[in-house]
């Protein structure tokens, strides 16, 4: 089977879970003897693409980028989700590759254009709901006070996100002028998603949300994430006198550090240190403003950290922390702690409070709450052997084995109706 793998960013300059789950899944499809293509933007907008076919760890990939010395524009909002120049790009690799199924993981600054060019040419369509692009430009369905949205409607409140982070009469005009774009965008990506012949939801909870908006519920199918897996036989932990917590992951807003670092400040001169694993230079200004907050001396910022040392940087923490306060769909640095038997706190939304069984294998706190955290942390603290009894493993469904023979089930059953 031929398989045309589509997410808006890849390795080796982009390395979060969306792209390191693309390049498993399409290396177990690869040795299941199947022929796979991953094609990818560079996660920014593209105002004149031209196409690199490279080799990544042995997956080939065409790479959409700007051409070299161009002149960039100045109005990006359209090419961040429709881009005929894109779309006329992908159409010419389709027509090279001829898939007989094409799986999008991600739109963003490529074209939804692709999409209208598989229905056209009667390939099946698979996407993978990662995250609420299809819902929300700014990808996580938080509203502009950071609370959770109930959806776009027509997209006409979802010109205040927009206008938010600009102050006074510019902010009221510039949430104005977005009004007729983002119904606009509404619309059209509401339209894309319906052209689905399936829809993959890594989360049960992502099934009745996006109930209204695929048109027939049937082609929602729930397919569990899954991370390459050989656990070891029992925890590897290194020793230490104090119980030690550890976070992985972006250091921006909607992961919650904040709530992390004020759960922090209240542990003053306690046994406990919080290691925090990313790159501080993805949003500079929310780093400076969590160490301004910071009061806590045991709080370390380490920096970025390659995803294959996460086996051994799990073996010296006691509990992963996962804060998040927008609805995950199932965070894979979760499955790589239970994974390596290390049990995690998370907030109880979305994806984080499936995969977490209070009391089994971590705790689950109350989102948004830094005291809620807190207590949690201090419930290990004042009773460590409370480990113990905590048993962290990782299920076969979270395997990525699993996961893709159940999505080469769907593309499979598609490809025959398709044939029919």
């Amino acid at each position: 089977m031929r398989i045309l793998q589509v997410l808006h960013q890849f390795l080796p300059k982009n390395t979060g879970g969306v792209e390191l789950y693309t390049k498993n899944l399409s290396r177990i499809l690869v040795q299941s003897g199947n022929d796979v293509l991953i094609f990818s933007g560079e996660g920014d907008v593209i105002w004149v693409p031209e196409e690199v076919e490279v080799s990544y760890d042995g997956l080939r990939v065409v790479r959409v980028q700007n051409k070299r010395d161009v002149k960039k524009g100045h109005l990006s909002f359209l090419k961040t989700f429709r881009n005929n120049a894109v779309s006329d790009l992908f159409e010419r690799v389709v027509t090279a590759f001829q898939p007989n199924i094409i799986h999008f993981h991600h739109t963003l600054y490529l074209s939804g254009e692709m999409m209208r060019v598989a229905k056209q040419r009667r390939i099946p369509i698979v996407i993978t709901v990662h995250d609420f692009w299809f819902l929300c430009h700014k990808l996580h369905l938080l509203n502009c006070s950071g609370n959770q949205c109930s959806g776009p409607g027509n997209g006409a409140m979802c010109s205040f996100c927009m206008g938010a982070e600009t102050k006074g009469i510019l902010g009221f005009i510039k949430k104005l002028l977005y009004v007729m774009p983002m119904i606009y965008r509404t619309h059209y990506q509401l339209s894309l998603l319906r052209t689905a012949s399936a829809v993959v939801t890594p989360a049960n909870f992502l099934g009745g949300l996006l109930s209204p908006y695929i048109g027939d519920p049937r082609k929602a199918m729930h397919v569990a994430y899954g991370i390459p897996c050989s656990p070891p036989a029992s925890p590897r932990k290194t020793r230490s006198h104090k119980i030690r917590f550890g976070y992985f992951g972006a250091i921006k807003r909607h992961k919650g550090l904040h709530l992390l670092i004020e759960a922090f400040n209240g542990l003053l001169q306690v046994n406990a240190t919080l290691s925090i694993y990313g790159d501080v230079a993805v949003d500079e200004p929310f780093y400076r403003q969590l160490i301004e907050m910071c009061q806590n001396d045991e709080v370390i910022f380490k920096g970025p950290y390659p995803n294959e040392t996460v086996g051994d940087l799990l073996g010296g923490i006691d509990v992963l922390i996962v804060p998040s306060i927008w609805r995950e769909t199932g965070p894979m640095v979760i499955l790589e702690a239970l994974a390596h038997h290390t049990p995690v706190i998370a907030s109880d939304l979305g994806g984080m409070a499936e995969l977490i069984l209070h009391g089994q294998n971590g705790f689950l706190f109350e989102h948004g709450n830094a005291a809620s955290l807190q207590e949690r942390i201090r419930l290990i603290l004042e009773h460590p052997s409370i480990l113990e009894d905590l048993h962290p493993r990782l299920d076969e469904m979270y395997t990525i084995e699993y996961n893709a023979r159940m999505l080469l089930n769907i593309y499979r059953k598609l490809t025959s109706s398709n044939e029919r």
